[in-house]
């Protein structure tokens, strides 16, 4: 289940040009196809979250600004 959200959010990411979201994404899909648990992965999904935190922080910028 987990593998199959974070690769969708890995397409995503890489359809919309989110480069530091998509970077982060695909390493932690990466981890996951290849159950590459502990420590490191837990870590790589901090960065996940926080590059999508920074990403819709950014994106409701843009928004409040076109209004």
């Amino acid at each position: 289940k987990a593998f199959d959200l974070v690769h969708t959010l890995k397409g995503e990411t890489m359809t919309l040009g989110l480069g530091r979201l998509s970077k982060s994404s695909v390493i932690l899909c990466e981890q996951l196809r290849y159950e590459i648990y502990g420590e490191e992965m837990l870590q790589q999904f901090q960065k996940v979250r926080k590059d999508y935190e920074k990403t819709i922080e950014i994106i409701r910028k843009y928004r409040d600004s076109q209004q």
